[in-house]
C-alpha cells in the first residue's frame, strides 16, 4: 500500500505535557517536505489546542473536539461537523456541581469520576449522546461524532482513501479511526487493548518523531535508492504489517515481489532485492544482510543484476517457505 497521509493523535502520541518537542516536529515536517499529508485528530477544542501547538500549520487539516470540527490550518476556516450542545444540558451538569467542565462548539468534556452525573444528565433529558473516554478525560457529543467521522470529513477534502492513511494514537478514543485507517500504529505508551489492534508499536513513549517504523536497519538498507525518509517509513510499515497478516509461507514473498504493497513505489530490480532481505533479516533473524549487500552493491555497479537478484530472491522465498509437516 502506497501511504499518502498521516493522522495522528496530539497528546500522549506527538505531545507530551501538551508541547511537541523539536525532533517530532522535525519528523512531521520532513514527512510533510515528501509529499505526505498531515491531519491532526484530537479530542481538545480549538482554541486550546491553537494556544499549546504554535506550529499547527504543519497540518494540511485539524480534526478538534473528537470529530466535531475541522480546520484548515493554511486558511484558518472552520468547519463544524456537529451540532452545539444542548443549553439544557450544560445547565443540568452545572447544577449537578460536575467540575471541572468545558464547553465547546460542540464537545462537552469533564474528568472522571463525573461520568455518573453526566450519564444521570443524559438520562433524565432524554437525549441521544455519547461519552467517550481518554485516559480520564470524560467526552460528551451527539451520537456518531468520534475521530473517524472527523478524520473521514478530512480526508474526503484532501481526496485520500482511508486505506492510503496511516494512523497514530494512544487512547480509547483512538480506536475509532485505527479501525478505518489502512495502517494503525500505537505509540509505545498507549494503552494495552490500543496495541493489540495496531499493526505497528513504536519505539519511542509519548513521541512520533522517526519510531514509527519497527526497526532502523531498515531505514539503512533503503537510504541508497533516493527514496525520502516518508516513502521508507511507509514502505517499511507495509512489509512489516503483511509480514502480520499473512502467516501462510508463500505469501509474504508476493507481496514482496511485486504485489500491490510496492506498486508505485518501486524502481528497480535491486531496491526490491535489497528491502527484501533487509526486511526478511528483521522478522526472521535469519542472516541476510550479506545477500542484500550484494545483491545492492552488484545493482549499483551495473554487472549483473538479473543473476544477483535472482539468487537474493530464491533465497528469500526458500526462507518463507512453511516448516515441513
Amino acid at each position: 500500500m502506497h501511504y499518502l497521509a498521516l493522522a495522528t493523535d496530539y497528546d500522549g502520541t506527538i505531545a507530551h505535557d501538551g508541547v511537541v518537542d523539536a525532533p517530532t516536529l522535525a519528523a512531521l515536517e520532513r514527512l510533510r517536505t515528501g509529499g505526505r499529508k498531515l491531519i491532526l485528530v484530537t479530542g481538545r477544542e480549538l482554541g486550546d489546542l491553537l494556544r499549546v501547538m504554535p506550529r499547527i500549520d504543519v497540518f494540511d487539516r485539524v480534526v478538534a473536539e473528537n470529530g466535531a470540527v475541522l480546520y484548515r490550518p493554511e486558511t484558518k476556516e472552520e468547519r463544524l461537523l456537529a451540532p452545539a450542545p444542548p443549553p439544557a444540558f450544560v445547565e443540568a451538569l452545572r447544577a449537578a456541581a460536575v467540575d471541572p467542565l468545558s464547553v465547546g462548539r460542540a464537545i462537552v468534556a469533564t474528568w472522571e469520576p463525573n461520568e455518573t452525573k453526566v450519564l444521570a444528565a443524559i438520562r433524565d433529558l432524554g437525549l441521544e449522546l455519547q461519552i467517550t473516554f481518554n485516559k480520564g478525560a470524560v467526552m460528551v457529543l451527539p451520537a456518531g461524532v468520534t475521530k473517524e467521522s472527523g478524520l473521514r470529513a478530512a480526508l474526503e477534502e484532501l481526496e485520500i482513501s482511508p486505506h492510503n492513511t496511516i494512523a497514530v494514537g494512544d487512547a480509547e478514543n483512538d480506536f475509532a479511526f485505527f479501525n478505518m485507517c489502512g495502517m494503525p500504529v500505537a505509540v509505545a505508551n498507549a494503552l494495552p487493548m490500543l496495541k493489540q489492534v495496531a499493526v505497528l508499536v513504536t519505539e519511542g513513549a509519548r513521541r512520533f518523531a522517526a519510531d514509527i517504523q519497527i526497526g532502523r536497519q531498515f531505514r539503512k538498507a533503503v537510504v541508497a535508492d533516493g527514496l525520502n525518509q516518508a516513502d521508507a517509513y511507509a514502505l517499511e510499515a507495509s512489509l512489516i504489517a503483511k509480514h502480520r497478516r499473512e502467516t501462510e509461507g508463500g505469501t509474504l514473498w508476493n507481496v514482496l515481489a511485486g504485489g500491490e504493497g510496492f506498486q508505485g513505489i518501486l524502481r528497480d530490480d535491486w531496491i526490491l532485492v535489497a528491502r527484501q532481505a533487509a526486511a526478511t533479516k528483521k522478522l526472521s533473524g535469519s542472516g541476510l544482510r550479506a545477500g542484500a549487500k550484494a545483491a545492492a552493491t552488484k545493482a549499483l555497479t551495473g554487472s549483473g543484476l538479473r543473476a544477483g537478484a535472482k539468487a537474493a530472491a530464491t533465497k528469500l522465498k526458500r526462507l518463507q517457505r512453511p516448516p515441513p509437516g
